[in-house]
């Protein structure tokens, strides 16, 4: 696809990706909100724009790390308005790997992630199933028979862990809630891939999506 008019705002220079991490804490709620606006306006616009999509040349499109204490969290992923999951999509890799500080995390971690997102095969996990820290790539497929489908993400030890999806969690509402308190969690850090110049985003400033559908 082309780029679009936000992936043009890039900046000349590729600075490292801990430079581009995007820190998100209670203290920057207001600039959590409107970065989930902006992303969840992108999707929609996305799948408006046609059935399907692609990532370019990357295995991910969004990355985030969670602190999270030992225990049980549910991840829940909802059907869009048009009553799809995605742009649709029947399913969903995933990465989950124990990581240190969130500022590190996503760019220490990136190349492990992407040779497991790369595997030929990944564990195929249908709603109900259990995600945890791993060596291993995860498909989450989508139950198309309902409103939402959940995950049960299980952390024996507190600790950050890193995310990395194939699609962005935002065109499926995705949420993360403690399983005991249903209070939802939020990333410590987040940063989105852009495929196209094979370089991390920060998701506040960038984001190239093309929806033209991979047979």
């Amino acid at each position: 696809g082309q780029p679009t008019a936000l992936s043009r705002r890039r900046s000349a220079s590729k600075p490292h990706l801990g430079a581009r991490v995007s820190r998100l804490g209670t203290h920057t709620q207001p600039q959590h909100t409107y970065m989930h606006c902006l992303l969840l306006a992108l999707a929609v616009v996305a799948v408006s724009a046609g059935p399907g999509h692609s990532h370019g040349d990357g295995p991910w499109e969004w990355g985030g790390v969670y602190r999270l204490l030992a225990g049980d969290y549910t991840w829940t992923f909802s059907k869009n308005a048009a009553g799809i999951y995605g742009a649709p999509d029947e399913s969903m890799r995933v990465v989950v790997l124990r990581g240190g500080p969130a500022s590190d995390a996503l760019d220490d971690l990136r190349p492990a992630a992407e040779a497991l997102l790369q595997l030929s095969q990944c564990t195929l996990l249908d709603g109900g199933g259990e995600i945890g820290a791993a060596d291993t790539c995860f498909e989450l497929r989508f139950n198309q028979s309902l409103p939402a489908t959940s995950w049960t993400v299980r952390t024996a030890i507190a600790g950050n862990l890193a995310i990395y999806t194939e699609h962005l969690p935002m065109e499926f509402s995705a949420r993360l809630t403690s399983t005991s308190t249903g209070v939802e969690v939020q990333p410590e850090a987040a940063v989105l891939y852009n495929a196209m110049h094979g370089e991390a985003a920060d998701p506040e400033t960038d984001h190239d999506h093309d929806h033209a559908h991979e047979e």
